[in-house]
C-alpha cells in the first residue's frame, strides 16, 4: 500500500495478480492467472492442447467456447 492506503502493484508492468485471501481461494487465483498468461509459450501449448481436446467433447467444447470464444 502506498501512503494513501491504495494497493500498489509490486511488479508494475509485469503480469501479476493482487487478491484478497479472504475472498479468493487457490482455484480462483489460478483461473485469474489463465487470463494473463497468453504470452507465455508453455501456457500457449497447454491452451492449444485443451482446445483440441475440447473439440472432441461436446460439454467441454460448450464451456470452452463460452470462456475462450472458440
Amino acid at each position: 500500500m502506498n501512503s494513501k492506503g491504495h494497493l500498489v502493484n509490486p511488479s508494475f508492468g509485469n503480469n501479476s495478480i493482487i487478491y484478497n485471501p479472504n475472498h479468493a481461494n487457490r482455484d480462483a487465483i489460478s483461473l485469474d492467472a489463465l487470463h494473463i498468461m497468453h504470452d507465455n509459450p508453455v501456457y500457449e501449448d497447454l491452451y492449444n492442447d485443451y482446445i483440441e481436446s475440447a473439440k472432441n467433447n461436446a460439454a467441454i467444447y460448450e464451456t470452452a467456447s463460452d470462456e475462450f470464444g472458440i
